[in-house]
């Protein structure tokens, strides 16, 4: 039943009540009404009642010939029938009651297509849409005996057989590397080209009609935003998983020691051995970022890091161009970190150690060492992985630039050294 119905009007007025006696309370008094009646001519006792019914009937009579005729009038003149519209404010007044009252339940968004950027998704929704863009991918030394190098996950990122992944998930496949779709189907993929310092890579498989994921912008990403894991952790056994966090962290610089500092998304989702190359994905089912690692260690849990999709994308972009990373400065070099700490106990300096470098490169050419360690790069002090490759990637190739690097004497003291040297590409 309408509660409406229960409730008085606040705009209805009272209608009048009869008058009350002295006890405030008020009844109809038959008994007194027929005594103040003139005596009945014809003996009837209730001839009076009778007039009073007839009376009284044909009051209502009158009143129902009139309420009639007004409506009439109104259909042919205020806009039932032939009227332009008069009527339409007390339509529209109830209507809009009508809604103000309706408590309705939005049906979960759409899988494909109806949502827009930020806009929040089910779980299962978001599942639905980004788990046929993420694959497993398995590399292998050897395709007689079929040795798994390592097995990891990737994401499609075109629909004519791109997929990017982890660049450790393939750099040690001396043989085939197969790709797993969600529907179970196999392919071999190819080398489009991978990037060691992001660590990312590209895959080509012989496919079309795939389902490209959707990337979104991970510059929007705050502190504590959801954010889901979709991938294969512990390989293919578990694969499709689908894991659930938050955003602990932006811009957090991760680094392997050697030459890979990127500055990550650190998140609470759980990312294990096997995830790295899947989806990190924000609430409206854009990938935002491509899980890369988790550091793994007993004082550590439910930290993991995915590479921000606003960095990755013109690495993958550059790839898919031309095979690797245009205009990125190589010293053609591995390195690592002093610390104070550690330079005060090797006598060394703070800075960036060079533990090998290709002989065939300008740098070497230049004076470049095993050992040297770099403190400056064109007069701005680096003595941190992120501090060394942010500098480097404010340079362009063909620019002549000044290292000052620190060199350790066989005996003694060491000597500071500037070299100089023309910058090429990667």
């Amino acid at each position: 039943m309408d509660e409406r119905n229960n409730r008085e009007h606040p705009d209805r007025e009272q209608q009048d009540m009869p008058p009350q006696g002295d006890t405030g309370e008020y009844r109809w008094n038959f008994e007194e009404y027929e005594n103040s009646l003139p005596p009945d001519p014809s003996g009837k006792k209730n001839r009076g009642l009778q007039v009073f019914i007839t009376l009284v009937a044909g009051v209502l009579a009158v009143l129902l010939l009139g309420f009639a005729a007004y409506g009439v009038y109104e259909a042919f003149t205020g806009g039932g029938l032939l009227g332009s519209g008069d009527s339409s404010d007390s339509s529209s007044s109830e209507s809009s009651l009508t809604t103000e009252e309706k408590v309705t339940i939005s049906d979960t968004p759409g899988v494909e297509g109806e949502q827009s950027t930020g806009s929040a998704q089910s779980y299962s929704a978001i599942y639905k849409k980004v788990s046929p863009s993420v694959v497993g991918i398995v590399a292998y030394t050897s395709d007689e005996n079929l040795t798994v190098s390592s097995q990891g996950s990737g994401i499609i990122i075109q629909s004519d057989g791109y997929i990017v992944t982890n660049e450790h998930v393939v750099s040690g496949a001396t043989g085939m590397i197969k790709v797993v779709f969600n529907d179970g189907n196999e392919m071999k993929a190819q080398i489009v080209g991978t990037d060691t310092r992001t660590d990312l890579a590209v895959l080509k498989v012989d496919a079309t009609g795939l389902r490209a994921a959707e990337f979104g912008d991970s510059s929007q990403l705050e502190v504590g935003d959801v954010v889901l894991a979709i991938g294969n952790p512990g390989g293919l056994t578990l694969a499709g998983s689908l894991t659930e966090g938050i955003v602990s962290g932006v811009d957090r610089p991760v680094g392997n020691g050697t030459t890979l500092t990127i500055k990550c998304i650190q998140t609470s989702a759980a990312i294990n051995p096997g995830n790295s190359g899947g989806a990190l994905v924000n609430m409206a089912g854009q990938v935002v970022g491509i899980n890369s690692s988790k550091i793994a260690n007993v004082e550590y849990e439910g930290i993991g890091f995915a590479i921000p999709s606003k960095y990755a994308e013109p690495i993958i972009n550059d790839i898919l161009e031309y095979g690797y990373v245009k205009n990125r400065v190589s010293l053609g070099v591995t390195v690592r970190q002093i610390s104070s700490l550690t330079a005060s106990r090797y006598g060394l300096v703070a800075g960036i150690q060079i533990t090998d470098i290709d002989e065939t490169g300008s740098f070497y050419k230049a004076g470049a060492m095993v050992g040297d360690v770099i403190t400056e790069i064109g007069g701005q002090s680096v003595t941190t992985l992120t501090e060394f490759f942010d500098r480097l990637e404010e340079l362009k190739p063909g620019q002549q630039v000044t290292f000052r690097v620190y060199r350790k004497n066989v005996v003694g003291a060491g000597v500071t050294v500037d070299i100089n040297t023309i910058l090429e590409t990667s």
